[in-house]
């Protein structure tokens, strides 16, 4: 990822063309976005669909699970939190400003969450700003780049109060704080009949989780409207109801083009994930054991029902070298979904 603009994709597909290898299909990350906000497109930097369609080549175009609450007068904003109100709620606290929405950060900062439950999520799911043959959705286990939920600043506590409590280390020492509901019908991720225990990590130190649920994803005890469950019973769904509602909004959109199936790439799944999408293994290493791993990861998909699956050509993590990256290309030429996909700012 990191195409800053549209020139350095195309220097990309120039230099595929030099060197005589084929190119199928480009796929845009986020920079291709407006401050990394959902349905914007920084046109200034990304406008090649039609270059790759007159080569007959194809575009994908990235959406994220989170959706920018940066500014609550936001269109897109409006649409979803007021006009149609499918956002997944806050169990902790209530929020005039933003409709008592669960509010987290992820990429473009402060953002909220769809109840794809709701039918009219998919009302929702209906911007067409660039003309792509695909769409590739990300970072919906749900994950965020914080734990559980931000408070928001005129955010009124709900009812029940929470008792604080120490979560203990084999040894008995302190290695953690949660809170825990008094008022259980209310439900707290922390009052689980198995809890995750004291993970130390390998410089020694305490590891992430320690006992919180929440750790890089929504809190689970936020509440999903349609259903009226929290997120901790349908958290693995969430994917899948994502893949379905974007097979849905394409296949509709593909009634304009019947010589066209639709495409959809998805990092998260759950069973039949493979009626609606297919699948890459999310950021790997650059590492030859992870070229190793990859040709079992697309084994277990298959397994899955999920055929059209591979791994990051390469890695994304760390920087390659041009053994690794030649033997992996000779593997990932076998994927049933085959892509070389990099991280920023390190040698691919």
């Amino acid at each position: 990822w990191k195409y800053i603009n549209q020139d350095m994709v195309e220097e990309v597909i120039d230099n595929y063309f030099a060197a005589g290898m084929p190119l199928e299909t480009m796929y845009l990350d986020i920079p291709y976005m407006k401050s990394y906000k959902d349905f914007s497109v920084d046109t200034k930097a990304f406008g090649l669909a039609k270059r790759l369609h007159d080569a007959n080549q194809k575009l994908v175009v990235i959406l994220d699970a989170a959706i920018s609450a940066d500014d609550v007068n936001d269109d897109v904003y409006q649409k979803g939190s007021t006009e149609l109100d499918i956002f997944i709620k806050s169990s902790m606290y209530k929020s005039k400003t933003y409709n008592n929405n669960i509010i987290s950060k992820v990429w473009p900062d402060k953002a909220v969450f769809i109840d794809w439950f709701n039918p009219k999520s998919l009302d929702f799911w209906t911007y067409d700003l660039v003309d792509y043959d695909g769409i590739w959705i990300d970072m919906n286990e749900p994950t965020t780049f914080g734990h559980g939920e931000i408070k928001p600043d005129d955010a009124e506590p709900v009812t029940p109060t929470l008792a604080k409590k120490r979560l203990m280390s084999d040894d008995g020492e302190t290695v953690d704080w949660y809170y825990e509901f008094k008022d259980q019908s209310v439900g707290s991720t922390f009052t689980l009949p198995f809890i995750p225990g004291y993970v130390q990590s390998d410089d020694g130190k305490p590891g992430p989780y320690n006992g919180n649920f929440d750790y890089m994803t929504l809190s689970l005890n936020s509440t999903i409207p349609s259903l009226g469950e929290t997120s901790y019973n349908v958290h693995s769904l969430y994917g899948l109801m994502m893949a379905k509602r974007t097979f849905e909004h394409v296949t509709k959109m593909e009634a304009k083009r019947p010589d066209e199936r639709p495409y959809i790439l998805t990092r998260s799944t759950f069973a039949s994930s493979g009626r609606y999408a297919s699948h890459w293994l999310g950021d790997n290493w650059r590492k030859w054991e992870y070229m190793r791993y990859s040709i079992a990861g697309v084994m277990m998909m298959n397994i899955f029902g999920i055929p059209l699956a591979g791994a990051d050509i390469c890695g994304f993590i760390g920087d390659t070298n041009p053994e690794l990256c030649a033997r992996w290309h000779h593997v990932g030429a076998y994927y049933p979904f085959s892509r070389n996909h990099n991280n920023w700012g390190q040698v691919a």
